[in-house]
């Protein structure tokens, strides 16, 4: 997009404009430049021959280039002997201010810091340019109305606004000089009492609206990046920091400065390795340039910046009941951009570059060099290139579907997202006859390949936590499964699924033991992991403890001591206070039950202290998150 209209604006052959210096063409202008009326009209306001009477008012928005504009007027006009004067108006409290300020302009050494122009060092320096000691900067004025005078933030001035329009006025008018004056004329206009409207009218004579020239501004600032390398990167990706910024929808160009000066420091921390790998670097800076653009703009807060980017580049998408969060907008306004299967960069490190500034080589090399697309390459997969198969060739195409047959014979998958992709893969090939095998032969095939890996103990269980494996958008490892809609597909995913669940039951008892020893060691920690809400509840809607014998586990609670028991019940009374009938937990109830008849039969052999905590606190407590119609347990 941006190189399309760069070419609709900027011809490859520039056509004739106006050149604001002399034959040298030091400072040629395209007559396309949206600015292009501006350099006309101040290249002949400066050339006026006589006083114009009239100041010059140079209006846009914040950041839009005005100053940029400006100072290039400057250049132009230096060549030509056309003495300019800038001043900034931000943060001046008086008239006698500005006349400082012109004065220093003029003579730059009296600007060295410590140097007063009414102390002994500026005096010497004034008596060197053989100005009187007791010259006072305002006198000077009258005899300088041959240059071009430029103030600049008149917003953001801290004198009254009548104070300096008056100040402006009477060198227009009382010293003949030409004036151009810049400002966002918008918040001038906004404020009523400050009286800009009257002065306005008798003061400027002309209006000049700034247009974001942004082809022109953006090619100056790569040229200005302080590092080489960047510059060069940046000069020959000039397109597409372009889109970027165009899909940015701002025409801040102090913005898009400041972000690329941050993507020339980001650069250097990279090493040649990853240098080497162009697109992964295009990707990176783009993801980069975005979210410094919106940060920088006020759209992202650091909090925002510690989202997760890739979740945020599909999140909306299956969300849009919701209003969007401020990274999902990023990621939308940015899409092609954040079209991405992985997050580069860390939360820590996009929040240390982007808004602290702090520029760590270490810590982003670290996230890059685990980064699949920054990783040496490597051979293709034999059903990766099937995938792509409207991008490879005959050749390449049968090559791989000879090896996968092999794999699959061989039974080489075993990763459960590359497995879904294999069988997916293999009821295409059959439907399409790359294979000779009928799809209820494929069906049949698949469950044999699953129940193998069963057999050889190279299946990997249902996870316990099943949001940490999550396969229903269809995808795994970026690419989506071919045939995932099909009744063949849903069959055999639903048949892998049921023998992961089957082998995560048959994990249950080593894990139960396990965390009876965690009880045993640390009650505090086995409250952790089987109560619901705390950070490490790994196993809280896990029905594990099934598999471990009552009697074993009454043995390990009595031999603990009076506030480790105590903390072991109030957990099993938390975890299931609230479990109904079809709770994932319902079955533990059963096996809550007979730990309470185990321990109410054990309870009159237990020491006279033991025994009645035990009758009198943990039992009904126990007896508490039972069902009403639970029989009663006696005492032996």
């Amino acid at each position: 997009m941006y190189k399309w209209l760069k070419d609709q604006v900027m011809p490859s052959k520039l056509r004739q404009g106006v050149s604001i210096v002399d034959d040298r063409n030091v400072v040629q202008i395209d007559v396309d430049n949206p600015n292009y009326h501006i350099y006309e009209f101040l290249n002949y306001y400066a050339h006026l021959p006589h006083a114009p009477s009239y100041a010059v008012m140079l209006s846009g928005e914040w950041g839009i280039g005005k100053t940029y504009l400006i100072k290039k007027v400057m250049t132009g006009l230096e060549h030509e002997d056309v003495k300019s004067i800038y001043v900034s108006l931000y943060g001046l409290t008086s008239s006698d201010q500005i006349a400082d300020a012109i004065f220093r302009s003029i003579y730059p050494l009296l600007d060295k810091k410590g140097v007063a122009i009414a102390g002994a060092v500026g005096k010497a320096v004034m008596k060197y340019v053989n100005i009187s000691p007791d010259f006072k900067s305002d006198d000077f004025l009258s005899h300088s109305n041959e240059r071009l005078y430029i103030f600049d933030d008149l917003e953001r001035t801290s004198m009254p606004l009548p104070e300096a329009l008056g100040y402006i006025n009477a060198l227009v008018e009382h010293d003949a000089c030409k004036v151009v004056v810049i400002s966002n004329e918008k918040v001038l206009l906004d404020d009523e009492a400050n009286g800009y409207q009257i002065v306005k009218e008798k003061l400027f004579g002309r209006t000049l609206v700034v247009k974001s020239s942004f082809h022109d501004a953006l090619e100056y600032f790569v040229s200005n990046i302080p590092s080489n390398g960047a510059k060069e990167w940046c000069s020959q990706n000039i397109d597409l920091i372009g889109d970027v910024f165009l899909s940015s929808d701002s025409q801040n160009l102090r913005v898009l400065q400041q972000s690329l000066w941050d993507l020339g420091r980001f650069f250097d921390l990279l090493q040649d390795a990853h240098l080497e790998k162009k697109q992964a670097v295009e990707k990176l800076f783009s993801i980069f340039l975005a979210l410094s653009l919106d940060y920088k703009l006020g759209r992202l807060s650091e909090d925002d910046l510690k989202s997760d980017v890739m979740k945020a580049s599909w999140g909306y998408a299956f969300n849009k009941d919701r209003e969007p969060t401020p990274m999902e907008q990023t990621a939308k306004r940015y899409s092609d951009v954040f079209a991405i299967t992985e997050q580069l960069l860390s939360s820590e490190v996009v929040v240390q570059t982007i808004a602290h500034g702090l520029f760590d080589s270490i810590d982003v090399c670290k996230c890059l060099d685990a980064s699949r697309l920054f990783k040496p390459e490597a051979p293709e997969d034999a059903w990766v290139t099937i995938w792509y198969k409207w991008e490879r060739t005959d050749e390449e195409f049968d090559t791989a579907l000879e090896v996968f047959q092999t794999q699959f014979s061989e039974r080489h998958f075993n990763k459960v997202g590359e497995l879904l992709h294999v069988f997916g893969l293999m009821i295409f090939l059959s439907k399409n006859s790359f294979v000779d095998m009928e799809e209820g032969h494929i069906i049949r095939e698949c469950r044999l390949y699953i129940d193998d890996l069963v057999e050889a103990e190279k299946l990997e269980p249902y996870p316990l936590n099943p949001f940490v494996e999550d396969f229903s958008h269809g995808a795994w490892g970026g690419l989506g499964f071919y045939e995932r809609d099909s009744a063949e597909f849903t069959e055999i995913a639903d048949y892998l699924k049921t023998k992961r669940q089957l082998l995560q039951r048959q994990s249950y008892k080593r894990l139960g033991y396990d965390l009876l020893q965690v009880m045993k060691s640390d009650p505090t920690q086995f409250l952790r992991q089987v109560v619901s809400g705390a950070s490490s509840a790994e196993y809280a809607s896990v029905p594990l403890l099934t598999a471990v014998s009552p009697v074993d586990f009454i043995d390990v609670f009595l031999s603990m001591s009076p506030s480790g028991r105590n903390t072991v019940v109030g957990a099993l009374k938390s975890r299931y206070e609230h479990v109904g009938e079809h709770h994932k937990l319902y079955d533990e109830l059963e096996w809550l039950h007979e730990v309470v008849c185990c321990l109410t039969s054990k309870s009159s052999e237990l020491p006279r202290l033991v025994k009645m905590q035990v009758l009198e606190l943990h039992i009904p407590q126990l007896n508490s998150v039972l069902p009403p119609k639970t029989p009663d347990c006696v005492a032996s």
